[in-house]
C-alpha cells in the first residue's frame, strides 16, 4: 500500500506533466520558453514508452511474472495505457 506522501507525489508529478502538455499544446504558459516544454514533453513520451515495455521481470508487456492480480490489471490497463499517452505524447512532442 502506498504512503500518504507517495501518493501526493505521484499526483504532483502528473499534474506537472499535464502543465508540461499543455504548455507544449499552447493553451498554458504562454510567456514560458518553448525549449524547456518541447524536451519536458520528449521525456514524458520516453517514460511512458518505458514503462509499457517494462523492466521485463514485474511490469510492461515484457513482464515474467503473471497470474497476479496486479500482472492482470497491468497487462489488460496499464500497460495499454502508457503505450498510448507515450504514442500521443510522441506525436505532440514531434508536432
Amino acid at each position: 500500500m502506498p504512503s500518504k506522501k507517495s501518493t501526493m507525489a505521484v499526483a504532483a508529478a502528473l499534474l506537472i506533466a499535464a502543465l508540461t502538455v499543455l504548455g507544449r499544446l499552447g493553451l498554458w504558459g504562454t510567456a514560458l520558453p518553448r525549449g524547456p516544454l518541447v524536451a519536458g514533453t520528449w521525456t514524458l513520451a520516453g517514460i511512458f514508452l518505458a514503462r509499457a515495455v517494462g523492466d521485463f521481470r514485474l511490469i510492461g508487456f515484457g513482464k515474467r511474472v503473471r497470474g497476479t492480480p496486479f500482472s492482470f490489471w497491468d497487462t489488460w490497463l496499464f500497460s495499454p495505457l502508457c503505450l498510448g499517452l507515450g504514442v500521443g505524447l510522441l506525436w505532440i512532442a514531434w508536432h
